[in-house]
């Protein structure tokens, strides 16, 4: 009764496999087809205004080619996982959507086969949904993004370049309570401590001031003159 049993779950198994397999090699299929009606198939060193197909070393390409490149609709999967659908240009990724390794994924423009610009990015492990702004495939400092959460809260604000809360935002929850404050590397400091902070960088920006004003009036009794490049850098010398 135990073996029927498990020669049952074996072949249930071989049969959700096999559909598997059978919707990706279809979906491959028709796509291949579709294409090809818009496009001939590319010939031995003849890479211009075609469909490739091109396998090598684990990687694979499917897409249009003009002159030798990647130009146009296409799709690139990498031997270590990654892959990318979308928009190609002169051989590099232009618009669509990558999938990392581990399944996150970011979909926008790119820029030297980085996320450039405005895009959206999902983090398969715990759901979150990134709307913003990324630089050379990191997050734009100079700007403010809007970050959604599996449980509906939602964070807008700054972010530091390893995608945590930093600096100014507001996160809201999925019941309407809001922190509003600032953020250090993804924890929000309290109204106290943000307080704190705010005291002690105006402590130090004050005694630079001071010691600006010291210098000058140093250099000044030294016998530098005002607005005179030996002025400066005795100003500067005091003030490292």
């Amino acid at each position: 009764m135990c073996i029927r049993f498990n020669r049952i779950i074996i072949f249930q198994k071989f049969i959700l496999l096999f559909n598997y397999l059978f919707i990706i090699f279809s979906t491959f299929f028709v796509s291949l087809f579709l294409h090809a009606q818009d496009y001939p198939k590319c010939k031995k060193n003849k890479y211009h205004n075609c469909y490739l197909i091109h396998f090598n070393n684990g990687n694979l390409f499917e897409g249009i080619v003009k002159n030798g490149k990647a130009n146009g609709k296409g799709r690139k999967s990498w031997a270590k996982g990654s892959k990318f659908e979308g928009e190609f240009l002169d051989g590099n990724l232009f618009q669509g959507k990558y999938t990392f390794p581990n399944g996150d994924t970011v979909e926008g423009f790119f820029k030297n086969n980085r996320a450039e610009g405005l895009v959206k990015k999902i983090y398969k492990k715990d759901g979150r949904v990134f709307d913003g702004y990324q630089k050379d495939g990191l997050y734009d400092l100079s700007k403010q993004h809007q970050e959604t959460y599996i449980d509906g809260s939602i964070y807008i604000g700054n972010f530091n370049a390893q995608g945590k809360r930093h600096g100014q935002g507001i996160l809201t929850s999925n019941l309407g309570e809001k922190k509003i404050g600032n953020w250090w590397n993804g924890i929000f400091l309290e109204n106290k401590k943000s307080n704190e902070v705010k005291k002690n960088i105006e402590i130090k920006k004050e005694s630079r001031e001071n010691n600006l004003n010291n210098a000058k009036l140093e250099c000044e009794e030294i016998g530098f003159k005002k607005e005179t490049e030996a002025f400066g850098e005795c100003v500067l010398d005091l003030t490292e």
